[in-house]
């Protein structure tokens, strides 16, 4: 770290539920980081599990540690509560089932204050059992206004919508808090947080580990709360329509995207889906549509449209697959 950056403070916040498992590791990621001029938030969202003890345990070795013990409210409401506490200059989020790359604050707060940005990116690396790939990453460092941010993000760039692979200043939550009680939140906040910021630096690296645990929601079962993502799109769209009515045109890549997710948890097995039967007709529906939005308006590339049918015909197959071999009764949407 280049002198003179040492005395800014970062805060990370850590939300903490039902993770005994991987804790540990999420913990000793952040204490051993290059840079280490941290306040690190463990906010215990009243786990039932021996998290509350692995927490309070870190805070004694470690005196940059805070611990928040609350009633369990959700992601969200974890977050906020951290946020009320925190001091830092600059604000940043890890969940409690990933980890972070050694150098990873270093890295985002040296390119936050050179290039003079509000917010600074990273890409991500998707952890299973099978692999580890890189996701989110461009060549090398690129700065972005706030309205090429929102493209990104619509398009499926570099830029995506978690809250966890970005370093925020500080004064962005002044007065903005994550919505309490909603699952998926982070896509509507993070597209308004962008639309305020004058620029945002990307480093071109991944630096944020995203664990697929068989227990996180991108690998649970089918549940109605699911559906409080077309709220979010229907949020974003509006949103769009009055900031940035021009992007609107790559709104449908993000509906597109979103709709994919629901319908691969709808179409697991015929139960499930026979159990959500509107949902299903509902979210097949604006599937179609964003599909011919997307793939049909005139800039759209080649590459672009290809990869829009490649998600069209995957999820006919999943249709198709269960409708001859498991499901009685109608299912379609057509």
């Amino acid at each position: 770290m280049r002198g003179g950056l040492m005395d800014r403070k970062i805060s990370v916040i850590v939300p903490v539920y039902k993770v005994e498992q991987y804790l540990n590791r999420c913990i000793q990621s952040i204490v051993n980081q290059s840079y280490n001029n941290l306040e690190i938030v463990l906010v215990d969202d009243g786990s039932p599990d021996e998290c509350p003890a692995i927490c309070d345990s870190w805070a004694e070795r470690d005196q940059r540690i805070k611990v928040i013990h609350k009633k369990n409210g959700g992601l969200s409401s974890a977050r906020n509560a951290g946020l009320d506490i925190a001091t830092g200059d600059y604000i940043a989020f890890v969940d409690s089932d990933d980890y972070a790359a050694s150098n990873m604050f270093e890295i985002m707060l040296d390119a936050a204050i050179r290039n003079n940005v509000d917010v600074a990116c990273c890409g991500r690396v998707r952890v299973s059992t099978a692999s580890k790939v890189e996701m989110f990453t461009l060549p090398e460092e690129q700065v972005f206004t706030g309205e090429e941010a929102i493209k990104q993000l619509l398009i499926g760039g570099a830029i995506e919508e978690a809250a966890w692979d970005k370093l925020y200043k500080a004064d962005i939550f002044d007065k903005r808090r994550f919505p309490d009680g909603e699952i998926n939140e982070d896509i509507v906040q993070t597209i308004e947080i962008l639309g305020s910021c004058r620029r945002i630096v990307h480093v071109g690296r991944a630096l944020y580990y995203y664990c697929e645990n068989k227990n996180s929601i991108t690998t649970s079962k089918y549940n109605p709360k699911k559906m409080i993502c077309i709220k979010h799109l229907d949020q974003v769209a509006n949103y769009l329509g009055k900031s940035y009515p021009h992007l609107l045109k790559h709104y449908y890549d993000l509906e597109l995207r979103y709709c994919q997710g629901i319908l691969y948890l709808l179409l697991d097995n015929a139960k499930t889906l026979n159990d959500n039967k509107d949902d299903y007709k509902e979210v097949y529906a604006r599937f179609k549509n964003a599909y011919k939005a997307a793939a049909f308006r005139k800039e759209t590339s080649r590459s672009e449209r290809m990869k829009g049918a490649l998600i069209y015909f995957r999820v006919y197959y999943w249709i198709h697959k269960l409708k001859k071999g498991r499901l009685a009764g109608e299912v379609s949407g057509n």
